[in-house]
């Protein structure tokens, strides 16, 4: 495990989430087995970068809540997400994510919030 407060950079999976410290402002780690990503970004407002496989993420209330993904990180999340019956991703600030995106998201079963408010 290398990381700060900033930066997380991991090689191991998580299994189980963590609220993340506020001042993080990127992550690039394996959360493929992942299922609950309840508000695990929350609060995380510098957050601009993700990497991560969410392959078997279920859950995702208020997870990038006040996050601010750039675009390239907002469309490996949207590949990354796995097909669901129904779900809730939030997003945080949506403005670097294109309709293409958002509607991926959505073909996956998922409903959009952004800060709480559905997309």
């Amino acid at each position: 495990y290398v990381g700060s407060t900033k930066h997380v950079i991991a090689p191991d999976k998580f299994q189980t989430a963590a609220q993340m410290p506020a001042t993080l402002t990127s992550w690039v780690a394996d959360l493929s087995n992942l299922t609950d990503g309840t508000a695990m970004f929350k609060g995380c407002t510098g957050l601009t970068t993700f990497v991560g496989d969410l392959s078997s993420l279920e859950t995702a209330d208020e997870m990038f809540y006040d996050c601010e993904l750039d675009a390239e990180s907002l469309e490996i999340l949207s590949e990354n997400l796995p097909t669901v019956t129904s779900g809730n991703i939030d997003i945080g600030n949506y403005v670097n994510a294109s309709d293409e995106v958002i509607a991926t998201i959505h073909d996956k079963g998922w409903t959009v919030t952004t800060n709480g408010r559905p997309i």
